[in-house]
């Protein structure tokens, strides 16, 4: 999830993991609007769900404002050794989703420039 910044990339993320911790505890439902995703006080089982495995396992997500994602898909990449990288952007808003996929689009699209110039892409050697 690519925000504007970091603090708009945690609030966009936010209907998408409360939609995971209330499927997990039992209570599938549509993703909520941000404002509501972000107003809902989770259940102590969603909360419990929130903190176990799998969906405490946070090291394939990448959330944040354009530098930090630059930054997370780098490190991601070295560590794992992937070619590939596959995105799903889950939040409420059509717009919003868009809006992340072509901030993540300028990012490969600067990153596919400096590679070409030696300079390692996604933000240096």
């Amino acid at each position: 999830m690519v925000g504007r910044d970091d603090a708009h990339a945690e609030a966009l993320a936010t209907p998408w993991r409360l939609a995971l911790a209330r499927h997990a505890a039992g209570n599938s439902s549509p993703l909520l609007p941000v404002e509501a995703a972000l107003g809902y006080r989770p259940t102590p089982v969603e909360r419990a769900a929130q903190s176990a495995p799998p969906l405490n396992d946070l090291r394939a997500e990448v959330v944040g404002g354009p530098a930090t994602v630059a930054a997370k898909l780098k490190a991601f990449v070295a560590e794992s050794g992937a070619d590939e990288v596959m995105v799903v952007t889950n939040t409420y808003d059509p717009a919003d989703r868009r809006e992340s996929y072509t901030r993540l689009a300028e990012l490969a699209e600067l990153a596919e420039l400096a590679e070409l110039a030696g300079l390692g892409g996604l933000g240096g050697p």
